[in-house]
């Protein structure tokens, strides 16, 4: 990544001011763009950008830099490269090199770094147990959940929650927890936003009782029904009702809520299916859907089960896994 990149990227355009020692007034930093009394500057710091409200002036932490220290573009990129620690990657054309040697570089994430799937750390799941703890279900959530067939218990026991004011609560979390750990958490996004909106529904991943994971149900019909962490390794949303006998794995969010409206225990393994093994003494039923994406996530799960001698029925597909008969024959002998 180039150096520039790095800097909008990774240096918070609040220490930023800070470092070039801009005053605060009464409303807001006073801008060095024009004869400010009261402080015109407001910071946008999930974007890393400032805008003066009177003279309409906006830009980034090199812009900023350049006006207040009287230098050039390449000065500004420097001085805060050197302030802040920051170092250009030595490799040149990234890109070009992850084309060229596909075999050593599996995904363009593990190539950038930040879009590489990260474990939950213990900072991670403090922040997402804040959010569960600190948020209720809105009066309009609430009714879309009643309006899907949710029953009130069933509500109560996923723990679904939302964010009445997404902003305001976004200042709230950075406060506590600083913006840098919400970052690292996967709860902001490329452009630095919070990846929960107002209409998101915050659906609760729990292991052992702790929140390990998140993700939002998008109501309004939004591209992307459900919206998951940034940069953070997918869980397996098993939800917190009591265990019965019979277990059902979907492949999405969809056929997992269709079983527990209709008090079946079904739980979908978005990442490591190693949490499926806890259930190896139940009955279990693969339930991935008819289309391409279905049979391929009941391949992945059969073979996973096949390999560790686990006992399974495929919810009426088994058509869609003519060639994988002589594998599994093969494994369970």
């Amino acid at each position: 990544m180039k150096l520039v990149e790095k800097i909008k990227y990774q240096v918070p355009i609040k220490a930023v001011f800070e470092k070039l020692e801009i005053k605060e007034g009464a409303l807001g930093y006073f801008c060095p763009y024009h004869d400010d009394k009261t402080g015109s500057i407001m910071l946008k710091e999930t974007e890393n950008t400032f805008s003066c409200s009177v003279c309409k002036v906006y830009g980034d932490q090199i812009e900023i830099t350049k006006k207040v220290k009287g230098i050039e573009f390449e000065e500004a990129v420097n001085f805060l490269a050197k302030e802040f620690g920051i170092e250009e990657d030595k490799s040149e054309g990234i890109l070009d090199d992850w084309l060229s040697n596909r075999d050593k570089k599996e995904t363009l994430e593990s190539v950038f770094g930040k879009e590489t799937e990260g474990k939950t750390s213990e900072k991670d799941t403090e922040i997402y147990s804040y959010i569960v703890e600190n948020t209720s279900l809105s009066f309009i959530h609430q009714t879309f959940l009643e309006k899907k067939g949710f029953e009130e218990d069933l509500i109560k026991s996923l723990k679904l929650t939302s964010i009445e004011k997404p902003h305001l609560f976004v200042e709230e979390l950075k406060d506590k927890f600083g913006i840098e750990a919400l970052d690292n958490a996967g709860l902001l996004n490329r452009k630095r936003e919070f990846v929960f909106q107002k209409n998101n529904l915050i659906i609760p991943f729990f292991e052992d009782g702790k929140v390990v994971f998140l993700a939002g149900w998008d109501i309004s019909g939004g591209k992307y029904e459900f919206v998951f962490l940034h940069h953070k390794e997918m869980q397996t949303f098993i939800p917190q009702i009591e265990l019965k006998e019979e277990v059902y794995i979907t492949g999405d969010f969809r056929g997992c809520f269709a079983f527990l409206k209709k008090g079946c225990f079904s739980v979908v393994p978005f990442g490591n299916l190693n949490s499926l093994l806890k259930f190896k003494d139940k009955k279990i039923f693969v339930c991935g859907d008819k289309d391409e994406k279905g049979q391929q996530f009941n391949r992945k799960v059969i073979k996973f089960f096949a390999e560790n001698g686990i006992t399974y029925t495929i919810g009426g597909f088994e058509n869609c896994f003519i060639d994988y008969l002589d594998y599994l024959t093969f494994k369970r002998k």
